[in-house]
């Protein structure tokens, strides 16, 4: 079994076994068959020189009687290094399962088998081991990013479901996805990053259950209309960026007067008019408004705000008086 381990990340091969079992568990749709495949076509395991890749559904077994089985198996994988994948396993018949896997017996050191199913008692008949220790540590993970490229269909798949066991996360990157659920509960996160997302409408409430985030970076999600009012008890944050969300207008935030907010940047919001006065506070520090094309108004600033270093305003032709 091949196994990147992300402390060193080096190379980790078993040996000892001959042929193993690696099994892929999850409910119906999670995307079991689609990271199969990914594995399947990744050039990693090309590297690995199996002499054979096979692709099996339990619908073509059924076409086949045993002893015409055993017979093709057995010519064809003699002495042969091969990956077998088993898609969509059923049969929790342990000793038909051991009677198979003497048919593969025929096969190199270092065979593998893929197995999907849906059971975990099936799962565990077939001989699969358990995870090893870099993976069990995923459930620190500090830091995640979700890129689009070839990894992005397994994101959409499995990260709705996981992203919740994650309660170290610090740092998280949505690019071109959909907003997580349960999100709320990684109340370690400081940097969240929000990208791309073209159906997103609006935060959720819970947004406020990140009592560390420090930063919020919102870029080219044109559906998005405003913040929630819950972005009031965000105490920490520091940064706020807004980009690109042609929908787009601040609305009013409770319990703003808590927020020290050091860094704000609005950045091609077409339908933004004027700017609320809980994005000047005492502890702004720089303060960037860039092509905001009817934006007419900024609010008072106050007169005894100190902390103000930076004030940048681009490309906002409405505007004709500062404050």
């Amino acid at each position: 079994m091949l196994i990147y381990n992300s402390s060193n990340d080096h190379r980790v091969h078993r040996h000892h076994e001959h042929v193993s079992v690696i099994p892929i568990v999850g409910i119906g749709g999670l995307g079991k068959a689609t990271l199969a495949k990914l594995v399947y076509n990744d050039d990693k395991v090309e590297q690995q020189h199996f002499h054979l890749k096979m692709w099996a559904f339990h619908e073509c077994c059924r076409k086949l009687g045993i002893e015409q089985l055993q017979s093709m198996l057995r010519s064809t994988l003699y002495g042969r290094k091969f990956l077998l994948v088993m898609d969509d396993v059923w049969n929790a018949d342990h000793p038909k399962w051991i009677e198979f896997k003497s048919l593969l017996m025929d096969g190199a050191s270092g065979s593998k088998i893929i197995v999907t199913t849906r059971s975990n008692y099936v799962a565990s008949i077939m001989g699969g081991k358990e995870l090893p220790e870099h993976v069990l540590k995923l459930e620190k993970l500090r830091t995640i990013f979700f890129p689009r490229d070839g990894t992005w269909c397994i994101r959409d798949c499995l990260v709705d479901e996981s992203i919740s066991r994650f309660l170290l996360l610090r740092m998280i990157d949505f690019t071109d996805s959909c907003f997580e659920k349960g999100i709320e509960c990684l109340t370690s996160l400081g940097p969240l990053w929000i990208t791309g997302c073209v159906n997103l409408a609006s935060l959720p409430d819970e947004i406020q259950n990140l009592t560390a985030l420090r930063t919020l970076v919102i870029n080219s999600c044109p559906c998005l209309a405003s913040l929630p009012s819950s972005i009031g008890n965000l105490t920490k944050l520091q940064n706020l960026m807004i980009n690109d969300c042609e929908e787009f207008g601040v609305s009013k935030v409770r319990g703003i007067q808590a927020l020290r907010i050091q860094t704000v940047v609005m950045g091609e919001l077409s339908k933004l008019k004027t700017l609320p006065q809980w994005l000047y506070g005492p502890a702004t520090s720089n303060f960037c408004i860039v092509c905001c094309p009817n934006l007419v108004k900024l609010p008072y600033w106050p007169e005894n705000s100190t902390s103000l270093h930076k004030l940048e305003i681009l490309e906002c032709p409405k505007l004709s008086l500062l404050p």
